[in-house]
């Protein structure tokens, strides 16, 4: 059986991140952005009421 190693090309971290889906939130960016951040999930939803009623 062929036994999987390390490459050494350091993709681990990154692979770590992408699967735990290590991320900016909201906090994380400047105060001078909030204007610009909005749950996105709130919006979309608001509309869809709005537009099917």
């Amino acid at each position: 059986m062929k036994v999987i190693g390390f490459n050494g090309s350091g993709r681990g971290a990154a692979m770590v991140d992408r699967i735990l889906r290590v991320l900016k939130t909201a906090k994380d960016f400047p105060p001078e952005l909030r204007d610009f951040i909005t749950d996105v999930s709130r919006e979309v939803n608001e509309e869809l009421d709005r537009v099917v009623r």
